[in-house]
């Protein structure tokens, strides 16, 4: 029994029909349209991993424009840490990596920061757990 995506039975036997299955697989699976990734539809902080970290952690945004970009790490009194991208980007996908160190390159100690995007009128804020 092959049953599609909507739940319906398409196939159902008693006996083995390797013709019939074959084609109604091929007719369930075929790809309808191959196309570019969508565009972001705006500034978007997607994630981090890992989430709690111990070295360090990536980061990743979308952006849907042009922007210049500002992604800083907060501690959790609110005060700047470290300073990531700070710069012009083209819309697309992004990643960077946060070492848990401050902009002096020394080592943080553990506990709660805040990764904040901002840029193009959008901001965003991602929790980060920094566990050694």
């Amino acid at each position: 029994m092959i049953i599609d995506a909507e739940g319906v039975v398409r196939y159902t036997a008693i006996g083995f029909d390797e013709t019939a299955i074959t084609a109604l697989l091929g007719e369930l699976l075929t790809v309808t349209s191959i196309g570019r990734p969508e565009q972001p539809e705006a500034l978007q902080l997607i994630t981090s991993y890992p989430n709690p970290f111990n070295a360090g952690t990536r980061i990743d945004f979308q952006l849907d424009q042009a922007a210049v970009i500002n992604l800083t790490i907060f501690n959790a009194q609110g005060s700047p840490v470290r300073s990531l991208e700070n710069n012009i980007l083209e819309a697309g996908a992004y990643s960077r990596y946060w070492d848990a160190r401050d902009n002096s390159e020394k080592q943080l100690p553990s506990g709660v920061y805040f990764a904040q995007i901002s840029g193009a009128n959008s901001r965003g804020v991602q929790k980060l757990l920094l566990l050694k």
